[in-house]
């Protein structure tokens, strides 16, 4: 495996934990740093080819902002 596979499965495994976690209690507690997972994790499905996906990350994002009661 060369340097950049390794990069690319480290990354991989990085974005499926953030998911994970962002999923699970970035949408029960709306925040500024949930907003900022939410996007660092749309461009990254967007530098993957993924756009849909990509742009449901970003919504999210947004929505979670929009709900937060300070």
């Amino acid at each position: 495996m060369s340097e950049t596979e390794g990069e690319l499965s480290l990354s991989e495994q990085f974005f499926q934990a953030a998911e994970s976690i962002v999923m699970v209690s970035g949408l029960s507690r709306p925040s500024i740093p949930t907003v900022q997972s939410f996007l660092c994790l749309a461009f990254f499905e967007i530098g993957r080819g993924n756009v849909s996906k990509g742009w449901a990350f970003s919504v999210e994002g947004r929505t979670a902002r929009f709900c937060e009661v300070e």
